[in-house]
């Protein structure tokens, strides 16, 4: 289900479908700046299927959704974090131990995320095809990104100046 910049949608109505289409394979609610953790742990726990996520500037959620996610739907294939302040390494770090099957991982904008992030996305995530990782507003991550990721069919990386 696609409903991005869809600045009226609330908790309500995504809790609402998580709860009537418990087999929703796709949730892309980029710019949907109302949601809150309440909707995306109801997803987590009633759409257990879920193979991809894009929640680019939700800036409302927190770590309490990601890790949800990473722990309800382990089987999660595709991820988008972009601009979404609130997110610490906690959520990486938990995606990266319990979706193994992740092919695909872009985080952008993230301010909070550190060397801890990038050090769990290298030890974990050897065969992923899709890694976009924009840290220009990440203070916390160092001179670290110089890894190599053979298995990667497309590398995106927009560094600050080191």
């Amino acid at each position: 289900m696609k409903v991005e910049f869809c600045s009226n949608v609330t908790d309500a109505s995504i809790i609402s479908v998580s709860t009537h289409c418990t087999g929703l394979q796709l949730l892309h609610v980029h710019s949907c700046e109302q949601l809150t953790d309440s909707s995306i742990i109801s997803i987590s726990t009633h759409c257990s299927g879920l193979q991809s996520l894009d929640v680019h500037s939700c800036d409302k959620l927190t770590d309490a959704s990601i890790i949800s996610i990473s722990y309800h739907c382990s089987g999660l294939q595709s991820l988008k974090v972009e601009f979404c302040s609130k997110l610490t390494d906690a959520s990486i770090i938990s995606i990266c131990t319990h979706c193994t099957d992740l092919q695909s991982l872009e985080v952008s904008s993230c301010s909070k995320l550190t060397d801890a992030s990038i050090i769990s996305i290298s030890t974990h995530f050897s065969e992923l095809q899709n890694l976009y990782l924009s840290l220009l507003h990440c203070q916390g991550v160092s001179k670290y990104l110089r890894t190599s990721y053979s298995s990667l069919s497309k590398l995106r990386l927009a560094l600050r100046d080191l």
